[in-house]
């Protein structure tokens, strides 16, 4: 189900507010993940350890269904590719904002058992410009 402007569920006016997959904040995290860059369900799932394959796809395809995100055909495989719509291209500044007061009011620094040297590698490999980048040689 798409909710558009003034559509209406249950007799509500609609809004990204009132759309059901807003009121489940975890999908938040797959929002951010398609922000940083990962279109692929495989690199969405490295960027979460722990999230079950399932319950990523489910994640998904409930945003797909809201239209946040647009499921593609891949650019070089038949390997479906997961993009942001223009509803979720919107949603970034309110995200970011959420993540910069998350990280002020809501975590104490990690404990030893938090760390993941291999998540810290994947993100950064997220934020590499190649195109910036000298061929070697």
């Amino acid at each position: 189900m798409r909710f558009g402007r003034g559509d209406t569920l249950e007799g509500e006016q609609s809004s990204p507010c009132s759309a059901p997959w807003w009121r489940d904040a975890f999908q938040l995290v797959e929002e951010v993940e398609l922000i940083a860059g990962s279109h692929r369900v495989n690199e969405i799932e490295r960027a979460l350890p722990g999230i079950s394959r399932s319950l990523l796809a489910s994640r998904l395809r409930h945003l797909h269904d809201a239209g946040v995100v647009e499921r593609l055909p891949g650019a070089q495989s038949k390997v479906p590719e997961y993009h942001l719509s223009e509803a979720g291209r919107e949603l970034t500044s309110v995200i970011e904002a959420l993540g910069a007061w998350g990280v002020r009011w809501a975590f104490d620094d990690p404990q030893p058992e938090e760390l993941d040297a291999g998540l810290l590698v994947w993100k950064v490999h997220q934020r590499i410009n190649h195109e910036r980048l000298q061929p070697c040689g």
